[in-house]
C-alpha cells in the first residue's frame, strides 16, 4: 500500500494539471486563478493575507498581482490602516474571471470525484480536513 506522502504530490499534480489546462482558456496562470478566488472569498484582502491564504511567496504574489492588475482583473489601493500594505481587490472583470473560475473548480472536482461514491467522497473531505487541521495546530 502506498504511503500518504507518496500520494499527495500525485494527487496535486492530477488536480493542477487539470486546473491549469482550463485556466488557459481564461489567460490565466494557475497562481493567478488561485489569487483572484482568494481575493474573492478574503474581501479587501492585503497582499499578506493573500500570502498566508495561497502559500505563494511574497515576491511572487506582487508579480502575478501586477500581471493581474494589467489585465484588469484587480486593483490596489493603499490600506487606510497601514500606509505600507495595500488592499487587493477585484474589478468587474475580475468578479466575472472568479465566477468562470469557480465553475472550473467545481467541474473539475466533479470529474475527479466520479471516481468514488458520495459517501466516500463525504469521507475524503472529512478525512482531509482533520489533517489538515491537525497539521495547522502543530
Amino acid at each position: 500500500m502506498e504511503k500518504l506522502m507518496d500520494l499527495m504530490p500525485k494527487l496535486f499534480f492530477v488536480c493542477h494539471k487539470a486546473l491549469e489546462n482550463k485556466y488557459e482558456s481564461l489567460d490565466l496562470t494557475h497562481q493567478q486563478a488561485k489569487i483572484l478566488y482568494s481575493i474573492y472569498y478574503h474581501k479587501n484582502a492585503i497582499q499578506k493575507k493573500l500570502c498566508d491564504t495561497t502559500f505563494i511567496e511574497p515576491p511572487t504574489l506582487s508579480r502575478n498581482i501586477d500581471a493581474l492588475v494589467q489585465k484588469g482583473l484587480a486593483q490596489r489601493s493603499v490600506d487606510p490602516q497601514s500606509r505600507r500594505s495595500f488592499n487587493i481587490e477585484l474589478t468587474p472583470g475580475g468578479e466575472t474571471a472568479v465566477k468562470k473560475i469557480i465553475d472550473i473548480i467545481d467541474s473539475v472536482e466533479k470529474d475527479l470525484l466520479s471516481y468514488i461514491s458520495p459517501r466516500e467522497k463525504d469521507s475524503l473531505i472529512n478525512i482531509i480536513n482533520k489533517i489538515v487541521k491537525g497539521g495547522m495546530n502543530d
